[in-house]
């Protein structure tokens, strides 16, 4: 889907503007008349008429977003009874704010020229709720033109051919470590950890069943996890329950058909997980993969992220531009007056006029505070603090800190002013919310250290089953992971410990012997699981140092498999 708004639709919606929005104004006024007093019919079928030719309006320039949620404007008032309240304060809120959108929105494409559909997703499913219709989900807007049967190869999936024996206890392994993960997602821990848990159990489900047309399913899963490690957003309460169907899927395969024959793609849940993949940012080097696997669907990336939308959502709850502009038309007014102020101040190297400007540097901070602009505003704040120190300073005017201040209030100006030529779109608010969420620096350097120590074990043991168990490849292994263990003592992490130190005993005796065990590979992607887990842990707590020691019991498991127990 082509975000970008075609040159007939914005055409067609400048001739249509000012009648749109001073009907949709007039509606929501009706509507409100009618709330006050519900006998009153006329005010109740001049909404109606109203919302009817604005959505119509809209569907003819091909509008969808803002159609489909007139629409929806329109089905609900048609349930308004003359001398009945049926909705609770909650719809009513809905209804208000949908009524506040419309036109918000239509003004973000003015400003824009980009047709964000989904960000209305939230305001039409609101309405659907009064009528007690369906949800839509994110993927509504968007279209894949087919589902691909043919299985997608990729250079970071190896295909895997296993026993049909085999199957079953490797399965239920993965939906294990895949429970482990959901629950820490469902329970709003550090997301980060849990969904490379998820992403690295999917990746080995996509492997075993690379020859089977439910593979791609499993690479979509793959892909959308991946997208989502590195995002800052937390995961939506849809994609949370995506999450938990995905689960079902992989309870499915083990209960109806392990082998993974018979199973075919769920259409619904793949257009939700493809469109995830195609609104993802964060893909890194599977980018190229990731535009050719959307083809077998028949679209591509969108030219756009969850994270972009994210902040037009919040852009398009602001205030709309009538509001911002008489606001700024009041703010410019009084920031000249302050500049001058400062200049006459300056000039006459005398800060008696200190007082009415530290008053009015208050005013202007609340001024941009009504519009949202609150990094900005607390600013002024700032250097109406300084003018209030610099007025009881007896030791004359300093010039350069009057300078600073000078600096700082058209750096502000100018902001402003932007904010309001684009009525609030295309721009960050100012604010900054900034999370410290960080362990000591020791305990952090020694997590970290752990988590880079991992990452080479699990490439010296891939470079040791390519190479025919060369040893030469993992001579070092059992030094990096005495070198873990010895940090998790330090910090405490006692049951960790012990798992690492099982783990060396597995290494020196096992992948360091001379004779390898007719099995050494089965061995290794069970060892390999282990390492993964304690991954996930060190990870998890470089996110949350009250992470739960109970994770470490996938790899506490893998060992017991491998004939090792820490009891």
């Amino acid at each position: 889907m082509d975000n970008e708004l075609p040159t007939n639709a914005i055409s067609s919606l400048n001739l249509v503007r000012d009648e749109l929005l001073a009907t949709v104004e007039k509606s929501a006024k009706q509507l409100e008349e009618f709330f006050e007093n519900t006998a009153d019919e006329t005010s109740l079928q001049g909404c109606v008429d109203g919302l009817q030719q604005i959505s119509g309006t809209l569907e003819l320039i091909q509008l969808r977003g803002p159609h489909q949620l007139a629409f929806m404007l329109l089905s609900v008032t048609k349930e308004l009874t003359p001398g009945h309240q049926k909705l609770d304060d909650d719809e009513l809120q809905s209804l208000t704010t949908a009524f506040f959108i419309l036109p918000r929105y239509i003004e973000f494409l003015e400003n824009t020229r980009q047709d964000h559909p989904e960000l209305l997703l939230p305001y039409i499913n609101d309405l659907k709720g009064i009528l007690n219709q369906s949800q839509l989900p994110p993927s509504h807007f968007f279209s894949i033109k087919r589902i691909s049967k043919e299985p997608f190869s990729c250079d970071w999936i190896n295909p895997r051919q296993i026993a049909e024996s085999e199957y079953l206890p490797l399965v239920l392994r993965l939906r294990h470590m895949y429970q482990v993960a959901l629950l820490a997602i469902l329970q709003n821990k550090a997301q980060k950890p849990p969904l490379i848990m998820m992403a690295k159990c999917i990746e080995r489900l996509a492997s075993i069943y690379s020859s089977k047309p439910i593979t791609n399913f499993w690479i979509a899963v793959f892909l959308a996890l991946n997208s989502s490690v590195n995002s800052s957003l937390p995961l939506t309460q849809h994609k949370k329950r995506v999450l938990m169907e995905i689960e079902k899927q992989i309870k499915s395969l083990i209960k109806l058909d392990i082998a993974g024959v018979k199973t075919n793609i769920p259409i619904a849940l793949t257009k939700e997980l493809v469109y995830w993949v195609a609104v993802g940012a964060n893909h890194g080097d599977k980018l190229s993969s990731v535009e050719q696997f959307l083809s077998k669907f028949g679209c591509s990336r969108l030219p756009y992220s969850d994270e972009d939308l994210s902040k037009e959502f919040d852009s398009l709850k602001g205030p709309n531009a009538q509001t911002i502009g008489s606001v700024i038309a009041v703010f410019e007014e009084e920031i000249s007056t302050a500049k001058s102020i400062l200049e006459v101040s300056s000039q006459a190297q005398s800060t008696a006029e200190f007082g009415a400007l530290y008053e009015l540097l208050n005013k202007l901070a609340e001024i941009l505070a009504v519009v949202g602009l609150g990094q900005p505003s607390i600013e002024l704040k700032q250097q109406a603090k300084v003018i209030a120190a610099m007025s009881e300073d007896t030791t004359g005017l300093d010039k350069f800190a009057l300078s600073e201040v000078a600096d700082a209030l058209l750096q502000i100006e100018n902001f402003v002013i932007q904010y309001k030529n684009t009525a609030g779109y295309g721009i960050g608010n100012g604010d900054q919310t900034i999370a410290e969420n960080q362990f000591a620096e020791a305990e952090q350097i020694v997590l970290q250290e752990a988590e880079t120590g991992l990452t080479l074990v699990k490439r010296a043991l891939s470079s040791y089953a390519e190479s025919n168990f060369d040893h030469g490849h993992i001579r070092n292994v059992s030094k990096t992971l005495e070198t873990i263990r010895g940090g998790m003592t330090l910090l405490h992490r006692d049951r960790c410990a012990r798992v690492l130190e099982l783990c060396n005993h597995f290494v020196e005796t096992e992948l360091l012997s001379d004779e390898h065990p007719t099995v050494l590979l089965q061995l290794l992607e069970i060892f390999a699981d282990c390492i993964i887990s304690l991954e996930y842990y060190i990870s998890a707590l470089q996110s949350d140092k009250s992470t739960d020691d109970s994770i470490l019991q996938i790899a506490e498991e893998s060992l017991q498999s491998l004939g090792l127990s820490g009891q």
